[in-house]
């Protein structure tokens, strides 16, 4: 499943940059990539549901068929400007009308429904369901109390739980020894990261170089056990770091002071510009399944587990 999602985000992103490159190599290279994408999905149409179905199986996810009076739900809302669609006759939001009614369907036969989406029409249109309990992300439900009880319940062998509830209570006496090993996995994460640009000619830029990550600030008390010796703690730092869009070349010259100009492209300027930002990220502190259920830490075992920890960043709100 998650090849097949890597050659749809592949075959997504050659398709957005299209209309930026420059030379006539990139432009055959990028037609090449899209056709090769197209011609994969085209010869691969079982191969994906199959894997597809798989997945559903790992996950022990619940199958849920279209009603019979979706179209006639979907069609009212449509008209009026109700439920995910933010204005009527919105047919960006035809996708979210089916998860819409899926989702009510499923409340009224379900008690203690959560649904987890960042879609702001889709969370709206949902919340004003009292019957459902939503969350803009993952971390934001795995968060909650009734879930981190029942991951503790699940996990809980008696050195296990004694090594989390350490961990948990210890941790914040030892800032200092995770600041290198979270430093480098933010760097790691920023380099070369598609952002969103208002002042750019698509709304987006790209991160080049990350010059400096500085003042890292773990918020402990957000720390929550997710099983399996992985933690996940939201962390304030601040970076310095270089983007590069296009910009319209329509925009008046002292809208530019900001800007280093690289290059013109058609009706296009090619800029990058240093930006510093204080930012918040979403880490993963993977202590390993093997040693926290194996004998009980103590202060020197915590130290040293800090020093090599192996760290994830799930997510930066830029």
């Amino acid at each position: 499943m998650a090849k097949h999602m890597e050659d749809m985000g592949g075959l997504k992103k050659f398709i957005r940059s299209f209309n930026y490159k420059r030379y006539p190599a990139e432009i055959l290279d990028a037609i090449k990539s899209i056709k090769k994408g197209a011609e994969y999905i085209d010869q691969n149409p079982n191969d994906i549901v199959y894997d597809f179905d798989l997945w559903l199986d790992e996950i022990k996810a619940e199958r849920v068929p279209f009603g019979g009076d979706y179209s006639d739900r979907i069609a009212g809302a449509y008209f009026s400007g109700t439920g995910p669609f933010k204005s009527v006759k919105s047919r960006q939001d035809f996708p979210d009308s089916y998860i819409w009614c899926t989702v009510i369907d499923v409340a009224e036969a379900h008690t203690n429904i959560s649904f987890i989406t960042n879609d702001n029409g889709l969370y709206d249109s949902i919340t004003s369901n009292s019957k459902i309990t939503t969350h803009k992300t993952l971390e934001e439900f795995i968060s909650t109390r009734e879930v981190q009880e029942l991951l503790r319940h699940a996990t809980a062998t008696q050195q296990e739980s004694k090594n989390v509830s350490f961990i948990l209570s210890n941790i914040s006496l030892h800032p200092t020894r995770l600041d290198i090993s979270i430093r480098h996995a933010l760097s790691a994460y920023l380099e070369d990261l598609e952002i969103e640009n208002d002042d750019s000619q698509d709304g987006t830029a790209n991160i080049v170089t990350v010059s400096g990550v500085r003042n890292i600030d773990p918020r402990f008390h957000t720390m929550d056990y997710y099983g399996d010796g992985l933690f996940s703690l939201q962390v304030e730092f601040d970076v310095e770091f270089i983007q590069q869009f296009y910009v319209d070349k329509a925009i008046d010259a002292g809208n530019m002071s900001s800007y280093s100009f690289l290059e013109n492209y058609g009706d296009l300027r090619f800029v990058e510009q240093s930006v510093t930002r204080h930012l918040v990220a979403q880490v993963f502190l993977d202590f390993g399944e093997q040693r926290i259920k194996s004998s009980i830490l103590n202060t020197s075992d915590l130290i040293s587990e800090l020093s090599s920890l192996d760290i994830d960043v799930e997510e930066i709100n830029i």
